[in-house]
């Protein structure tokens, strides 16, 4: 019996954070998320999101709401594998936008037997500051709630982004943690470089990543940057297929980071980051810019294959809202850790409350 898409509605909210999010190139104070929900002809319900933001990825608000809308008139009455077909002829365009009806595609799937969302690690934000006693507070914040894994955004002042680095290895050096860096895509070559040889000469074995130290489609100078520092280097933004991902580990690249916004869905996005990590890098995932509508999809991604990932994901982004969107059962405990926080696990009864509240 066949089990076509019977319908696909979506929506867009914006989303208010608790604090300001400080990235390299902007703070920002609140988020949009452009959802989209399916219902299969067998009842079955499906959730996925994109969310823009500058930097990031090239399409905007309006051409991913646009998008949405397209491919969701041309995926009704078709089979998931035909629609699928379709989000990945539209995705070389507009990558985001086919993602997030992909995401609701392949959801029920994800969740037909239950679901379990396996505890694990996730990073804790600070941003580097010429104020040492803010990236002291925010520092020890994160590491009293129990956060071991922190990733410090950079970009804005070569100077100050080394003194910080500096502080919070050699002040804490006692403490068990471990530390990234992320430019996004901020540096020019030569304050990549700088940034690394100083790192490199430090001897703490908390470092891990500098993440995107340059523009997305600078691939030669990443090589260089990767031949003339021993500074491991990740990639983000740069990370949309499985011929970047060949890419960045040919360059000499140690790390990519996984966004299931970036993907043709959920079984793409998990077949990648086994691809990424049979041929020797390491992979990390997740959306810090994101809902609990992203982030759950990405915490069901990492349960069916934790190994597949090193600790310290970035499926973070819905705590860093003032409420959840889809999933309120979705949190962080004390320990740093994500969770389901509670014995319900019929997700389409919450899908099912969540398309009421938002038709």
């Amino acid at each position: 019996m066949s089990d076509n898409i019977k319908s696909v509605k979506s929506g867009w909210v914006n989303m208010p954070l608790k604090e300001p999010y400080v990235l390299s190139f902007r703070s920002i104070k609140s988020i949009d998320s452009v959802w989209v929900f399916i219902e299969y002809d067998s009842g079955r319900l499906g959730i996925g999101e994109a969310v823009p933001l500058t930097g990031y990825g090239f399409e905007t608000l309006s051409s991913i709401r646009t998008s949405v809308h397209r491919l969701s008139e041309r995926v009704i009455g078709c089979s998931k594998e035909i629609a699928m077909h379709i989000c990945r002829e539209a995705g070389r365009k507009a990558p985001f936008a086919s993602s997030s009806v992909a995401s609701a595609l392949d959801f029920p799937d994800w969740i037909s037997d239950g679901f379990e969302i396996k505890p694990t690690s996730l990073v804790f934000p600070i941003a580097s500051f010429s104020d040492k006693s803010i990236l002291k507070k925010t520092f020890e914040d994160g590491f009293l709630r129990g956060f071991r894994h922190f990733k410090m955004k950079i970009g804005k002042d070569l100077k100050v982004d080394i003194e910080s680095a500096l502080f919070i290895l050699e002040e804490y050096s006692s403490k068990d943690f471990t530390l990234r860096f992320d430019a996004n895509q901020a540096f020019s070559y030569d304050e990549a470089v700088r940034f690394s040889d100083v790192l490199s000469n430090v001897d703490y074995q908390k470092s891990l990543w500098l993440e995107q130290p340059l523009c997305v489609d600078d691939w030669g100078n990443m090589e260089r940057l990767c031949t003339v520092t021993d500074f491991p280097m990740m990639l983000d933004e740069s990370i949309y297929s499985k011929e970047d991902i060949i890419r960045a580990k040919k360059i000499g690249c140690k790390a990519i980071k996984c966004k299931l916004a970036k993907y043709n869905g959920m079984d793409e996005c998990i077949k990648l980051a086994r691809y990424a990590k049979n041929i020797g890098l390491d992979v990390t995932l997740g959306n810090g810019v994101a809902t609990d509508i992203g982030n759950l999809s990405e915490a069901l991604i990492y349960s069916r294959d934790s190994g597949c990932f090193v600790n310290g994901l970035e499926f973070n982004g819905f705590a860093k809202l003032t409420k959840h969107l889809a999933f309120p059962y979705l949190k962080i405990k004390d320990a740093g850790e994500v969770s389901w926080d509670s014995d319900e696990s019929n997700l389409d009864k919450i899908l099912n409350s969540f398309i009421k509240e938002n038709s």
